[in-house]
């Protein structure tokens, strides 16, 4: 025997007109609106609130997780994504704790190794040297030139660019800087020095040398270069040689195009 179970049912204006107490979890449906009320036993229909979705709650509240279940969470119309927990509470993403206040200018995200990430200075970071911080901390190129010691594009208004770069732990190779130029060019600067220990470094220009830098903590810009017009297409290197635990080794190739 089949049977049917029908819910109690009238338009909104006849829920308004009649007002009736509906029994505790008594469903009331308007059949014009689809909107449904839920009986307490007490409140008359007029006192009931609607059954809403999320969208049409302001506050909701969610009794277990969340699964997105494999879904994504968007916006509309270039709409931000806004994480705010509520007064001292921090933003946990796969169980990593992350600020909620905002750093200090120049500063950047660092992990404390116990899964909390916060604020601090570029120099506080393992594994980057002093130089190095201070080239993450430098405000733009111009910043960045003075670290280096190449002075300023006043002083030195032929330069239009440079290759730079950093060798945490340097190794008797060969390390390609440019693997193709794109177009002809003139060297008209090299700079290069390291953090600690010793090491040799021949700049070329594809098979050509264009100078030889003995590099330790104290060596800097290199004068009397070499072949210094590089053709379209051709091979930039540096090759470290006779290395004696150089670390950090810094340096700048520059270049008019």
């Amino acid at each position: 025997m089949a049977f049917r179970i029908q819910v109690r049912r009238g338009t909104a204006s006849e829920w308004t007109a009649a007002n009736p107490t509906l029994q505790p979890g008594e469903f009331g449906f308007e059949s014009d609106t689809g909107k449904i009320k839920i009986g307490t036993g007490a409140a008359v229909w007029s006192a009931l609130a609607y059954l809403t979705g999320v969208s049409a709650d302001t506050t909701p509240s969610l009794a277990g997780n969340l699964d997105v279940n494999g879904n994504t969470i968007v916006s509309s119309s270039n709409g931000n994504i806004p994480l705010l927990p509520n007064g001292t509470g921090h933003v946990f993403i796969s169980g990593m704790e992350y600020p909620n206040t905002d750093g200090s200018a120049g500063q950047v995200l660092k992990t404390n190794g116990s899964n909390v990430i916060g604020f601090g200075n570029a120099s506080d970071i393992n594994g980057v040297s002093t130089y190095g911080a201070s080239l993450i901390d430098d405000a733009d190129a111009a910043a960045a030139r003075t670290t280096l010691g190449l002075g300023s594009l006043a002083t030195q208004s032929t330069v239009t660019n440079a290759y730079t770069g950093q060798i945490e732990a340097a190794a008797d190779k060969v390390y390609t800087i440019d693997p193709s130029t794109v177009s002809a060019r003139t060297i008209t600067g090299f700079f290069i020095k390291c953090g600690s220990g010793t090491v040799t470094a021949t700049l070329k220009n594809g098979s050509d040398t264009v100078k030889v830098a003995s590099v330790s903590t104290s060596s800097g810009d290199q004068s009397s270069l070499a072949n210094t017009s590089v053709a379209a297409d051709a091979l930039i290197t540096i090759t470290m040689s006779s290395n004696s635990s150089a670390t950090d080794v810094i340096f700048s190739v520059e270049y008019t195009a």
